[in-house]
């Protein structure tokens, strides 16, 4: 694993280190390893979003629900179950809303099963003339499948409105291609920041222990995308 992601464009931070992946920032503070690379992002004058990975479930629920929530497909299902918005705050009070979506949904099957569909679906989204107006005009109709997906919150959506501004639209959209592949699979490899300034952008992993097999894949697909990234490691001020 260590030979592969050698070949990563890579950064390092150093911080005091305080125990169980908690870290001193400048101040004194205990900090995560991704809070202490959000930090070092911003003091180079870069704003940085959390929740990163958030950005391609909330696309894929907003610009696919007319293909993922399409009620031709056979395969379609409904049922009853708590919202996800709110759960981490009180899930008990969570309301109970009514979800419907492919049986086998997010597996390469499905995919397989509806290619026809998502390429037909894809080049109508490669002739909008702005994904931003877009994502507006389909927030709405997505509401269910983000709260299926875990990102029926205010933050996604601020995060998908945000990278939305910055992002190429053939990115946003390569992004999405590949991810709704075998959606269950792909969605947990994407880093935990996105960091931008102006029209220049990256997502960025940040690293204490050693990374997942599933964020290996993403690094080896977005190289082979060209898409902006980096990895932040994060490492003990006295080892220097």
């Amino acid at each position: 694993m260590a030979a592969i992601t050698a070949h990563f464009p890579a950064r390092e931070v150093f911080a005091r280190y305080a125990q169980s992946g908690k870290w001193f920032n400048d101040a004194g503070q205990l900090h995560s390893t991704e809070q202490i690379a959000a930090e070092w992002y911003q003091s180079q004058g870069y704003d940085v979003k959390t929740w990163a990975n958030s950005f391609i479930q909330t696309c894929v629920a907003t610009f696919l629900a007319p293909v993922i929530q399409d009620p031709g497909d056979p395969e379609l299902v409904g049922g009853m179950r708590r919202s996800s918005r709110g759960w981490f705050k009180d899930h008990s009070k969570a309301s109970i809303i009514s979800v419907v979506h492919p049986a086998d949904f997010g597996s390469a099957k499905y995919y397989e099963r509806r290619s026809k569909e998502f390429v037909d679906w894809f080049a109508r989204l490669n002739l909008s003339d702005s994904l931003g107006e877009l994502f507006e005009e389909l927030l709405e109709k997505g509401t269910s499948l983000r709260d299926y997906l875990w990102v029926n919150e205010d933050y996604a959506v601020e995060l998908a409105r945000t990278a939305l501004r910055i992002i190429p639209k053939e990115t946003v959209l390569r992004c999405m291609q590949w991810t709704i592949e075998h959606y269950w699979d792909r969605r947990v490899g994407w880093p935990n920041l996105f960091v931008y300034e102006n029209n220049r952008f990256l997502f960025v992993k940040s690293q204490y222990s050693s990374l997942s097999q599933d964020h290996v894949n993403w690094f080896q697909w977005a190289a082979k995308s060209n898409m902006p990234f980096e990895i932040c490691r994060v490492k003990k001020r006295d080892t220097i």
